[in-house]
This record gives C-alpha cells, structure tokens and sequence, in this order.
C-alpha cells in the first residue's frame, strides 16, 4: 500500500548521503527565516512538503491544517491592526490574521523542512554531532506518529507514543550505508536550495 513511498526512500537512501541533505537542510532554514513575506513563505512550505514527499517521508495535511488553525486561532485573541470583522466583543484584526499566519507557516515550515533533511542514515562526527542527530531523530519520530494522539484519548496517545519511542531507543542503530557522491546528486541538491534562495531574495525586490 505504501510502495510508492517506499520506492522514493529506497531512492534518496541509493543516490543522496543523508549527510549533504542535512547540510541543504540547514542552508534552506536559514534562508527560509530571513524571508519577510508570509506569502512567499507559504510557497516555500509547500516546496519543503514536496521536498518531504520526494523523499519518501509521509505528511498528514489533516494534522498540518488543524496545527496551522490552532496557532492563527490563538494570535488572535489579542488583537491589534485595522478591524476585519466584529462579533460583540470579539474583533477579527488583520494584524493578528496576518501574524497568526505568518507563525502558523514559519513552525509548519520548518517541521516540514526537518522532515525532508532528517533521516536515520545521517551521522555527525563527534559526541555534539551524536547528541544533535539523537534529537532530530527524537523529533522525527514523534511527528511521524502524531495519530497516536486522538481526540479523547490524549493520555493514552501520548502513553503509547512514549512507549514506543522507548522501545526504538532500545534498539541498535545500524551502522550508516551511505551512497558515494555524484555530480547528479551535487545538481540536485543545488536546484533544491536555489528555489528558496529565489523566493526569499525575491522578497527584498
């Protein structure tokens, strides 16, 4: 039923080292956080989800939407800018939409970026590097189980998730199997850090 996300994992697994993709990962957040337009910033969360689907990770976009709400929903509860809308004591502002979106998108943006540029295969030299790849793995497989939760059965879901996580530590973490670098690869990863690039500079003209 998954083979086709199976199939773009055992693709970028043959032809990237996850190594380089991180490093295009750290690139790419830079230039996604110095990027002012909230417009443009969802544009790039839309190319990290595609990213993400390339590389054979799963998204949930019920799960992405009802995050998204959440975070607008609660900037507005402080209003400020011009009034959209007024419903007795409650005022819909632009300046709160505007910036709940604009938060809503930078986190999504980023748990979409971490997705596409973490992977099991990546190693770091160094007791730092070991720590830093634990919790991007730590990361990873909590927003890769995020159905655990459920509506009514929050406790138990966050039980079961923390069971689970215990259980992968327990495990040995295979040696990493990397694929030797390619100018493809190199070509590759060059387009997927340039698109950004391009949209954020774009913002500044």
């Amino acid at each position: 039923m998954n083979s086709g996300f199976e199939k773009r994992r055992l693709w970028r697994v043959s032809r990237l080292r996850s190594a380089d993709v991180f490093c295009a990962g750290l690139f790419i957040t830079g230039v996604f956080l110095f990027n002012p337009s909230t417009e443009l910033r969802f544009v790039q969360f839309l190319l990290f989800w595609f990213y993400a689907w390339l590389l054979g990770k799963k998204n949930n976009a019920l799960i992405t939407l009802c995050v998204m709400l959440g975070i607008t929903g609660f900037n507005l509860i402080t209003p400020y800018g011009k009034v959209l809308a007024e419903w007795g004591s409650f005022r819909l502002t632009h300046g709160a939409l505007m910036g709940g979106l604009h938060k809503a998108i930078t986190l999504e943006g980023l748990l979409m970026l971490s997705r596409a540029s973490v992977h099991p295969e990546l190693h770091l030299p160094g007791s730092f590097g070991a720590l830093l790849v634990d919790c991007f793995h730590i990361l990873e497989q909590i927003s890769s189980r995020q159905a655990l939760i459920r509506s009514g059965h929050i406790i138990e879901g966050i039980d079961a998730l923390l069971l689970e996580l215990s259980e992968d530590e327990a495990e040995s973490r295979p040696a990493p199997i990397e694929p030797p670098r390619t100018v493809k690869a190199a070509l590759l990863l060059l387009v997927a850090t340039t698109l950004p690039l391009v949209l954020t500079v774009s913002a500044y003209l």
